[in-house]
């Protein structure tokens, strides 16, 4: 048993590596040139867990607000409760080895791989190989792919809507509900990935004879 899966693991890592080693490369060098921007911005480590970052680190660390907190003046003092509960959750699990911080960047980094295995994949069932190595650098290299390497949900959201995608093509029912489910526990924007499983699962009713 433990060859056999020696011998696929292998197999996947050699099927997947062209896709992986693109999008890592250009990542590299969106990191290189956020390091050159540092000194005028801050230190690198710092500027990726900034701003909805440090939301999703309170969350992990410390969990969401019980209570809603009031200004003198009117109005809500800004609270958790309106982050999404999926990334902070799988930061919390895996920084009881690694740290929250390192952890929320690794899902990041892990997530934006996965992400660009799908979109190659997609790429690929649709038209081409070709096609999907340049979907996954595309995504890489985004005007807003920064946020992919920062702690932030873009990356794990993005990696589950495009596997939802990949398996509505390949006629993965299941799969594609439970990638919607945790897509829609991602990100606001998790509704659009449970409506294209809903169009999709119309039209393939609608269009079977027996209705």
């Amino acid at each position: 048993m433990n060859a056999i899966a020696v011998k696929r693991g292998r197999a996947l890592a050699r099927e997947h590596a062209p896709e992986v080693l693109v999008y890592c490369a250009v990542r590299a060098v969106g990191l290189i040139v956020l390091a050159a921007m540092a000194p005028r911005l801050g230190r690198v480590p710092s500027l990726l867990t900034k701003w909805d970052g440090q939301w999703y680190l309170d969350v992990a660390r410390h969990g969401y607000d019980t209570a809603l907190t009031y200004r003198p003046g009117g109005g809500l003092v800004n609270t958790n409760i309106v982050f999404f509960p999926l990334y902070p959750l799988l930061i919390a699990g895996l920084g009881l080895a690694l740290g929250v911080v390192a952890a929320a960047l690794l899902i990041s980094l892990l997530s934006g791989i996965a992400a660009a295995i799908a979109l190659r994949a997609i790429g690929e069932e649709l038209y081409d190989r070709r096609t999907g190595l340049l979907l996954a650098a595309l995504w890489a290299a985004v005007p807003t792919a920064v946020v992919e390497s920062m702690a932030y949900t873009e990356s794990l959201y993005t990696a589950l809507a495009a596997f939802t995608v990949l398996f509505l093509i390949r006629g993965r029912w299941l799969a594609a509900g439970v990638a919607a489910l945790a897509a829609g526990l991602t990100h606001p924007t998790g509704v659009a990935a449970a409506a294209a499983v809903g169009v999709c699962a119309l039209a393939t009713v609608t269009r079977r004879p027996s209705g």
